[in-house]
């Protein structure tokens, strides 16, 4: 954790170059989504997981999974966390015995009534993302963003178009108790570049 924030990167399909970049990083997303370009399937997550620095917080990432699906997950990638990016309801997001943050894309002030059935009290997380499914490395508005943090009780994971060169201007906009990055710090999807995660990371340590 850098200061009081948390840093994600999201969407990791294989592991590459200095592994030391990721000392900064806290959680660390698989996405299971099948139409995600960073899709990772059960056998590629077992086949991953034993790579990955042992400080990361396995995030299991999901749009509108079959609840088969999501156990399997746990099982094979030992998820710490649950990450919902569809229309999935509170009592299931709460079904897996699992902590969770339920994703929410930030078209409009109104997702604001939506956010609180998902938050079991104020250090629950949310995410604010810019469309549904993540990863589409499209930016939030900040002044929305700012504004629903401003009004819920819940800690905002910040998604959405971050990258090393803007994501310190966020965090001074917005100042989220997190931010979670993809494709701002890759080389192609699912591949992480070192040297844009270093840069990520190092970029939030001088904003916080």
């Amino acid at each position: 954790m850098i200061g009081r924030r948390i840093v994600k990167v999201c969407g990791i399909t294989a592991l590459s170059g200095d592994t030391d970049a990721w000392s900064n990083v806290d959680w660390i997303g698989l996405n299971f989504w099948p139409r995600s370009p960073r899709h990772l399937t059960l056998d590629a997550a077992v086949a991953l997981v034993p790579a990955l620095p042992p400080h990361l917080r396995r995030v299991g990432v999901f749009v509108d999974p079959d609840e088969a699906l999501v156990r399997e997950a746990i099982a094979a990638a030992s998820l710490g966390l649950l990450q919902f990016h569809g229309d999935e309801s509170p009592a299931f997001c709460r079904r897996f015995g699992v902590p969770f943050l339920k994703a929410f894309a930030a078209r409009g002030p109104e997702v604001a009534a939506r956010v609180p059935d998902y938050l079991d009290g104020p250090d629950s997380w949310y995410l604010l993302d810019a469309a549904a499914g993540g990863g589409s490395g499209t930016p939030v508005d900040l002044t929305l963003a700012r504004s629903l943090r401003e009004q819920l009780p819940g800690r905002m994971l910040l998604a959405g178009g971050l990258r090393p060169e803007s994501v310190a201007a966020a965090i001074a906009a917005i100042d989220p108790a997190g931010v979670d990055v993809a494709s701002g710090v890759e080389s192609s999807p699912g591949v992480k570049d070192p040297t844009r995660v270093r840069a990520f990371t190092d970029a939030i340590g001088r904003a916080s």
